[in-house]
């Protein structure tokens, strides 16, 4: 039983996983795409970026390789350890759901002042009774916010979440190596906070504020290719080194 409830954890991750790798290869074909399109009119050999889109296809199914690949070692290492882990937290979550029902009746409890029964007793009585009202509100936030701390130590050291992050950690370095549409993507599955979990947002979110820069070569030559003339006769003045970059450009 204790198996069952691990490697069940695992199994969703590894499909998890999967979807993403799936949008991964989506950018993969887009990044193409673009590429192919900006050589269609320039009379260019596609060699290049056939070249380019064949490394990136390659880090790519490199990529879900290994992530897959971790997620099915996990699973195993689940199964050794009997799944005690996943059950720990399985109790922890009950516990912290049980903490939160209390804190709510004593809330519901403290706010109702004005019931029939309070009403019949005296102003003094109804003083006590709001006080203690008041220290049972508080021990059971203070129950809670301890659960919540503790549920929250364990997920950061558990097997699920070591391999979370470390498939993050790989669809990050995927982002960062083949960029463009990639980034992009990888930013928009930063925002998926209510999909995806808390590992991947918070290491893919680096994404935004840490977007890889483009060449300045590379930015001449497609200006060239673009607009056919150089840069110092296209513009007056011309900064090298960019102030921000983003997934898909930069200034």
């Amino acid at each position: 039983m204790l198996s069952i409830i691990g490697t069940r954890a695992i199994k969703r991750s590894t499909v998890f996983s999967s979807g993403i790798i799936a949008l991964a290869g989506g950018a993969s074909i887009a990044k193409c795409q673009q590429q192919e399109s900006s050589h269609r009119y320039n009379g260019n050999s596609l060699f290049v970026p056939t070249l380019e889109a064949s490394v990136r296809a390659m880090r790519l199914a490199r990529t879900a390789f290994l992530i897959v690949l971790d997620y099915e070692l996990g699973k195993i290492s689940v199964l050794q350890e009997g799944g005690k882990e996943e059950v720990e937290l399985a109790l922890l979550e009950k516990e912290l759901e049980e903490k939160e029902r209390k804190l709510k009746k004593a809330q519901i409890e403290y706010a109702s002042s004005k019931s029939e029964e309070n009403l019949e007793m005296t102003p003094e009585d109804r003083k006590v009774l709001k006080v203690k009202q008041k220290h049972r509100m508080q021990d059971a936030a203070n129950d809670l916010a301890k659960a919540e701390e503790k549920l929250t130590s364990m997920e950061v050291v558990s097997t699920k979440s070591k391999l979370h992050r470390k498939a993050a950690r790989r669809l990050l370095d995927l982002c960062r190596q083949n960029g463009g549409v990639y980034i992009k993507v990888g930013q928009h599955l930063a925002n998926l906070d209510y999909l995806i979990p808390g590992e991947y947002i918070e290491v893919l979110s680096s994404l935004y504020d840490e977007a890889p820069q483009s060449d300045y070569n590379d930015v001449c030559r497609v200006i060239e290719e673009e607009l056919n003339g150089k840069v110092d006769e296209l513009f007056d003045n011309f900064v090298p080194a960019p102030i921000a970059s983003a997934s898909l450009a930069q200034v």
